[in-house]
């Protein structure tokens, strides 16, 4: 008797785990030094990774700033990801050889809904 409470008790919290899906939010990273607004997503298998971390300010104009666009790009992800719009999301190195800019490899996150 106490083997089929187990496993039913499992299958259960499999159902809950599964159920709860994929989630992107906002909280904080570390980076060079200080905490920064950074986009996570969790996994349906529990796995907490990082996507972006947002260090600029001076990238947008007010009032987007660093924490404001986690929150938004955050939840964007999320809306996309629960209608089913996005399909995959893939990371690389950009290396931009425009004048003026250093050329260093910038990692970037490109997401495809179709």
């Amino acid at each position: 008797m106490t083997t089929l409470i187990t496993s039913a008790l499992t299958a259960f919290i499999n159902q809950q785990s599964y159920a709860a899906g994929t989630q992107f939010y906002c909280d904080k990273s570390k980076y060079q030094n200080r905490t920064v607004p950074a986009t996570y997503v969790r996994t349906q298998d529990g796995k907490r990774i990082l996507m972006l971390r947002w260090v600029d300010n001076d990238s947008f104009p007010p009032p987007w700033t660093t924490q404001k666009r986690c929150d938004e790009v955050s939840r964007r992800f999320q809306r996309s990801y629960d209608n089913g719009t996005l399909k995959y999301i893939i990371t690389g190195t950009i290396i931009d050889f425009s004048p003026g800019w250093n050329h260093r490899g910038f990692l970037s996150c490109c997401c495809y809904g179709g």
